[in-house]
């Protein structure tokens, strides 16, 4: 046995064999077995042991356990999970609660899970799962099956339901699989009463009748929803949706449009209608379709068992009846009625239909209200159903006069009837009116005077007639029975009436009210020799001819030119009658300027026709419309455009042409850009000017066009001469009405001081004006003094104003506002005041005075700087140039006022604050400095002398005059008591001299400025002794001595030197150049010079320069 491979019960092996010896074999027996044949595997063999019975025992047991809440429902197909245990050769899984009913198909996924498709005819019960090979002791079943502990729901399928719309009360029946675990029926969460449940297969439950809630009624209307057991629900697919019904039962009949119509029948409740206007608190109204016209009704109280609604029958339905215009047998068509749902626009089924009255006939028009006999006629009104007859009676046209009955003809059923008119032969050639009758199945209606039978026409008079017509002229007939319509023929032939000599339908314009006129219009052209007749024609009758005759055609036999240039002469030759207003014409262009040529012996026919071409046409035919007609040239008259006209011209400006654009008294600039007027301005091609030296021509424009064109004058134009010559494409030339007056300034006076008289020159100057600009942005034009002509050239002279800055001068006038803006103009600047000086005009050195004045412009630095004032006097002109003054500025206002003399007006001016120099003490004039030209003006404007004084400083020698740092100079002179401070400075130094002290502190921090303090000691009012500062070795070399006090002194010219004990000694690398040091020092360096290296000895100086002491080769 010990060979043995496996051993199997039926398919299932045992999993763990035990060997005893070679004798015996043990394992135990699989979980899944079954009673079947034992199967011994040993190499390629397999012995068969027999059946072998095997049962459970309750650890075997199979068992189920609950449904899960994710499987505990389901629809047919859906797939779901059975948990338990010792789920081993599974048979069933049943979902009716009975063994054998509602098998599922199924898949045993392992020993405790399970997984089947819910049948379709699972019932609502528990899920049993069953073993048919598998049993207990003694055949006991009950350890090889087991049920669900919950039951299962199934998910209903519905295939149909008996109707989707009902009233309440009735049956409603839904068929199906799956219903067994139905419990209920609910729409809109309104439930179904009397709920019955059909063996699994379908359900019964009574519809509700709608329910009042509140001010609205519940709606049975939507999705039915099945109530399940377990408390859940299943909405059925909208295929079989449920609709409320509102069943119709009776209509009242007879009522005619506008009546007022009930409705009878069931259900009739707002909760189910489409809601019309009428819907009140409890939504009461509803929308009804009558002959598919709607209308809105309203429910009222029920009556005989019926609900009702109520509502006015709809304008507009169609109605007819049977029968035509026989009086028997006449039936009316009944009308659709259908009462909308609240789906609108979804109606409710209705058989009932709803029979209209019809009211008695009435008549509104008859078309046309006037004809003869034979014509057709419409009949128009309300209620004409069933006419039986139709009668015209005489009237007017002949009194008692009646027609037999008149055929009606065509019938649209109430609306309208054609019939003929009958034959008129007999009537009155007056005409009249006829009366009618009409009668029906439904009543009959008469008109007076309903057709108007037309009388025949009759021609009293024609105006005008007779002869000489002119063709196209408006003609009047008078006469009778003109009517509106009446035609007006015109016949040839002489006069004579014949179908042959028929022409044509002249135009009619208009008829009289009264019918005894008619305005037409004769024809454009008549045939020469030829006699007309006229004719008045209406439906009835025509009148006899009136003849006329007419002017005769125009002949065009010759034209005097084929081509020509506008003015020139054209003579037409041939046979005209009279040209009418604006009838001779060059294409369209009118000629208004023409003569006739009569025929000897006859005024009014012509031979001929002369005018000259216009201006501004272009090539076209020659077009003449007379009295007799109309005749145009057979080729075209070809028409060369005439020179260019000049009519004058203007600088351009925006907007309309200016009025001076004629005038000579204009003036233009250089670079202007100028407009010419005129006509065919189009056709220049260049402008010539005479230059200065020599002819100028343009031939570039800024704009062009048949009425202007513009260009910028040229430079070089020769102002005397000013004409220009234009020349157009074909050379032809044209001269300027008047010359170009062009302004050129040649010069003008420089250095004028305020109110003096400034003279312009140069040519066409005379009348202008000279404008300035103030420094605020302003313009200020002076008084014009004299207006002149010197030598051949122009001179202006103006009186200069107060106030102006140094920017351009613009000179205008004459109609030009910017002739041109000249060279910038320096005013003159000049003293009006001065502020801060005793009764006795003097002004001590360093005193803060005021000083006022006009022009300033920038000859006046900033504040805190140095110039700009100076003064002349005892010591001759001091000062002369800005550079030499010295009076400091400390503010500068500007301001506008009354100024003292000579201005003695209000004007921009300037205030200024300045500090008297120490430099200075003397007698003279102060003034601003400027141009030199200007200078001896601007000293004598304002006349007052001012006396300086203060304490004179005077060094007359000193020594000695070089030294090193630390040694001492004594100066002598005189006033030398008033020194308050020395200061050494480089001959480029900066003090300021007007403060008394330097611009710069006496500190080594500002030697980079070049001034440094030195210590002194005041021996006596005649000798003063200076220290050399240690900081002075910096500027080594010349120096200038600054004494301040009293007028101040500088003595220039000292020496300073260097000092040996300063001298330092070092020894540095190649290329190790010392910069740290403060003094000068010596220091030895490598130097290699063609491979050969030396230590060459320099000097440093403070400012980085060296120089060569020694220089010998270094041993190694």
């Amino acid at each position: 046995m010990n060979f043995v491979d496996s051993v199997l019960f039926g398919e299932e092996e045992v999993e763990e064999l035990f060997y005893i010896s070679t004798t015996g074999i043990s394992g135990k027996v699989p979980a899944a077995a079954a009673t079947d044949n034992l199967f011994v595997s040993v190499g390629n063999g397999m012995l068969d042991l027999g059946s072998q019975y095997v049962v459970l025992d309750s650890d075997s047991q199979l068992i189920v356990s609950g449904l899960s809440s994710e499987f505990v429902s389901g629809k047919a197909g859906d797939l779901i999970q059975i948990s338990g245990e010792n789920f081993y050769q599974v048979t069933d899984v049943n979902f009716g609660g009975t063994m054998g009913n509602q098998l599922a198909e199924f898949e045993v996924l392992s020993d405790n899970i399970i997984q089947a498709v819910v049948p379709t005819g699972a019932n609502y019960s528990e899920v049993s799962v069953f073993s048919s090979i598998r049993t207990g002791a003694l055949g006991d079943t009950s350890l090889a099956s087991g049920k669900s502990s919950n039951r299962f729901v199934p998910i209903p399928a519905v295939t149909g339901i008996n109707s989707g719309q009902m009233l309440g009360g009735k049956d409603l029946v839904i068929g199906g699989q799956n219903l067994s675990g139905v419990t209920g029926v609910s729409i809109n969460d309104i439930n179904f009463t009397n709920f019955t449940s059909l063996a699994g297969t379908g359900v019964k439950a009574t519809v509700p009748t709608g329910l009042q809630v509140g001010d609205t009624y519940t709606n049975t209307r939507g999705r039915i929803n099945l109530l399940l057991e377990s408390g859940i629900s299943h909405l059925v697919q909208e295929d079989f949706s449920f609709e409320p019904f509102a069943q119709v039962v009776g209509i009242t009949p007879g009522v005619q449009v506008g009546g007022t119509m009930t409705i009878s029948g069931y259900n009739f409740n707002s909760g189910v209608f489409h809601t019309g206007e009428f819907a009140g608190s409890l939504g009461t109204g509803c929308l009804v379709s009558v002959g598919g016209q709607t209308g809105n009704f309203k429910i009222i109280g029920d009556a005989g068992g019926y609900n009702r609604i109520q509502g006015n029958v709809p304008t507009g339905i169609n109605l007819s009846v049977s029968g035509g215009n026989v009086a028997i047998g006449v039936e009316i068509t009944t009308q659709s009625v259908d009462i909308f749902s609240d789906d609108y626009p979804q109606t409710y089924v209705n058989e009932v239909r709803f029979r209209p009255g019809i009211g008695s006939p009435t008549f509104t028009s008859l078309s046309p209200k006037s004809g003869i006999g034979g014509d057709s006629i419409i009949i128009k009104g309300e209620n004409l159903y069933g006419i039986t007859g139709l009668n015209y009676r005489g009237g007017n046209v002949g009194v008692g006069t009646e027609f037999e009955e008149v055929q009606i003809v065509e019938v649209t059923p109430g609306e309208s009837l054609m019939s003929v008119i009958p034959d008129t032969s007999n009537f009155s050639s007056a005409g009249g009116f006829l009366d009618l009758d009409i009668s029906g199945h439904f009543g009959n209606v008469g008109v007076q005077s309903a057709f108007f039978v037309y009388g025949t026409p009759v021609i009293t008079n024609i105006l005008p007639g007779g002869s000489g017509i002119l063709p196209g002229s408006t003609g009047t007939i008078y006469g009778e029975r003109l009517y509106s319509g009446t035609e007006v023929q015109l016949y040839g032939g002489n006069g004579t009436l014949a179908l042959a000599n028929f022409q044509q339908k002249l135009n009619v314009s208009g008829y009289s009210a009264d019918h005894t006129e008619i305005v037409f219009n004769y024809p454009n052209v008549f045939e020469t020799g030829n006699t007309y007749g006229i004719r008045a024609v209406n439906q009835r009758a025509g009148t006899s001819l009136h003849r006329f005759t007419g002017f005769n055609n125009p002949v065009l036999s010759g034209v005097s030119r084929v081509s020509g240039v506008q003015g020139e002469r054209v003579i037409l030759s041939g046979a005209f009658e009279k040209i009418k207003p604006s009838g001779l014409t060059l294409g369209q262009k009118v000629i208004t300027d023409f003569e006739q040529v009569p025929t000897a012996g006859n005024p009014h026919q012509f031979t001929g026709i002369v005018f000259d071409i216009p201006k501004n046409t272009q090539s076209n035919l020659i077009n003449i419309d007379t009295s007799g007609g109309f005749v145009a040239s057979t080729g075209i008259l070809n028409v060369t455009p005439a020179a260019p006209e000049i009519s004058g011209f203007y600088k351009s400006v925006t907007g309309q042409v200016p009025y001076y654009y004629n005038s000579d008294d204009q003036i233009f600039g250089g670079a202007d850009t100028i407009t010419i007027t005129g006509e065919r301005l189009n056709l220049a091609t260049g402008i010539r000017f005479s230059g200065l030296n020599s002819e100028i021509h343009l031939n570039v424009f800024e704009s062009q066009n048949p009425n202007t064109m513009s260009f910028i004058l040229p430079t070089g134009v020769n102002p005397d001469s000013g004409d220009f010559i234009l020349q157009d494409f074909i050379s032809r030339e044209v001269n300027s009405p008047f010359p170009l007056n062009i302004a050129l300034l040649s010069g003008y006076d420089g250095a004028v001081v305020p109110h003096g008289i400034m003279n312009f020159s140069g040519q066409n100057v005379t009348g202008l004006d000279i404008v300035f600009k103030n420094p605020t942005g302003g313009l200020i034009k002076p008084e014009t003094t004299t207006n002149a002509i010197s030598g051949g050239v122009d001179v202006l002279s103006i009186k200069l104003p107060t106030g102006i800055s140094n920017q351009n001068i613009l000179i205008t006038g004459r109609h030009n506002d910017s002739i041109v803006e000249v060279f910038a103009y320096n005013p003159l600047p000049v003293i009006t005041g001065v502020t801060g000086q005793n009764s006795s005009n003097q002004i001590s050195t360093g005193q803060l005075i005021g000083i006022t004045g006009v022009n300033f412009g920038s000859s006046l630095a900033s504040s805190g700087s140095f110039g700009a004032v100076g003064i002349s006097g005892t010591q001759g002109l001091y000062a002369s140039t800005r550079i030499d003054t010295n009076f400091g500025i400390e503010n500068n206002l500007t301001g506008s006022g009354a100024l003292g003399d000579p201005i003695n007006y209000n004007t921009f001016f300037n205030k200024l604050e300045v500090r008297v120099p120490n430099d200075f003490i003397g007698t003279g004039k102060l003034f601003i400095t400027d141009m030199v030209d200007g200078l001896e003006k601007q000293v004598n404007f304002f006349s007052e002398n001012f006396i300086i004084t203060g304490e004179r400083v005077n060094v007359t020698g000193y020594g000695p005059s070089r030294g090193v740092t630390g040694s001492q100079i004594e100066f002598t002179g005189f006033g030398l008591n008033n020194v308050d401070a020395v200061y050494l400075s480089t001959v480029s130094g900066q003090i300021d001299t007007n403060l008394g002290s330097p611009s710069y502190n006496a500190a080594p921090d500002n030697i980079s400025n070049g001034v440094i303090s030195a210590e002194f000691t005041r021996n006596s009012n005649n000798k003063i002794t200076v220290t050399v500062p240690e900081e002075a070795i910096e500027f080594r070399g010349k120096t200038n001595i600054l004494f301040t006090g009293g007028t101040n002194y500088t003595v220039s010219g000292f020496e300073v030197i260097l000092d040996a004990s300063v001298v330092e000694y070092n020894i540095v690398e190649e290329n190790d150049t010392p910069t740290s040091s403060v003094n000068v020092g010596n220091f030895t360096q490598k130097e290699t010079i063609n491979g050969v290296v030396f230590l060459v000895t320099r000097t440093r100086f403070p400012d980085g320069t060296t120089a060569v002491i020694s220089s010998t080769p270094y041993e190694t």
